[in-house]
């Protein structure tokens, strides 16, 4: 494959833009770490869960991924709408991120290692839906 010379008329990336940019991965990050530094001690030392149970709760959840990754990312492939294609996700997935994050972060009622699993799940596949297209 020969090599294009690259554009001499591009225009510079403003701050702006490129904060823009990045504001969905800062997103991510603000839930993400506290949600491995924090949720596993509050649960076990708080709540009182097993912490082994904790732990093998967010594990199984985050190993969904291995299935909802690549579904995820062959829907916003062929995704075509006058928004874009990647767009529409980003829209779609905010408001089971902030109820799941909510539901995990300040748990409501009685709480169990299936409650954990469910919202940590839905947690982790609305991340799919959120983040995978911005990728």
């Amino acid at each position: 494959m020969p090599k294009q010379p690259f554009p001499k008329n591009v225009p510079a990336l403003t701050h702006k833009l490129m904060a823009l940019y990045g504001l969905p991965h800062l997103i991510h990050s603000m839930v993400l770490l506290p949600l491995v530094l924090f949720i596993p001690s509050y649960y076990a030392d708080d709540l009182g869960l097993p912490l082994a149970s904790v732990g093998m709760a967010i594990a199984i959840s985050r190993l969904l991924d291995v299935f909802t990754d690549p579904i995820m990312g062959i829907l916003s492939d062929r995704w075509h709408t006058r928004w874009g294609r990647r767009k529409p996700w980003l829209v779609l997935g905010t408001p089971s991120l902030i109820l799941s994050t909510w539901m995990v972060f300040v748990p409501s009622g009685k709480v169990s290692v299936v409650y954990l699993f469910i919202w940590t799940s839905l947690l982790f596949l609305s991340f799919d839906i959120f983040d995978l297209p911005y990728k």
